[in-house]
């Protein structure tokens, strides 16, 4: 299973590989290509709702995890970090709502048909990482497309009520 992970600015990329006795974790550092790879046996290994208890190079770790969408925020030690996770699911899901057209702007496409039932931004505003753009209803259920990067909205190429298709354009970003 393939996951990207973001903390502090950067980018890593983790393959969990399962076997009957252990989890071999695979973790790259996306930016300096730097690799490494973990075993962590099942047997030294417990959950209780949120939190997680194991043993990992013949040290006890207690990690309690709170949720929030594709953000966690892990603590252990007297210590936390806030880690964004996405899964193989999650990153076809932004692959589909934007495509980069290489020059530092960003497509957002309609991942389904639908309706464009509200739009909460306009071309010249700064938006930040996770802020709300625009909503679409989609079989009933109202889908919230968010910025994925910082930026500014250059255009906006829909109206409120309009029908889109499947990868219809949404708006243009423009990231920082």
């Amino acid at each position: 299973m393939l996951f990207i992970a973001k903390a502090d600015n950067t980018h890593y990329e983790i393959e969990v590989r399962e076997s009957a006795t252990e989890w071999e974790v695979g973790l790259k550092e996306v930016k300096t290509e730097k690799k490494e790879v973990y075993r962590l046996s099942k047997k030294d290994y417990q959950q209780f709702g949120e939190v997680i208890s194991f043993i990992f190079n013949h040290r006890s770790y207690l990690i309690d995890t709170v949720n929030n969408g594709d953000e966690y925020t892990v603590f252990t030690k007297g210590s936390h970090k806030t880690i964004e996770l996405l899964t193989e699911e999650k990153m076809l899901y932004k692959k589909l709502a934007g495509a980069d057209n290489g020059e530092g702007e960003i497509q957002i496409k309609a991942g389904m048909p639908g309706k464009v039932v509200e739009i909460h931004t306009k071309a010249g505003d700064g938006v930040k990482e996770g802020t709300l753009l625009l909503v679409i209803e989609a079989m009933k259920m109202e889908n919230e497309i968010r910025a994925g990067n910082d930026g500014e909205v250059k255009k906006i190429c829909v109206k409120e009520g309009q029908n889109v298709e499947t990868g219809t354009p949404l708006l243009l970003l423009k990231t920082k």
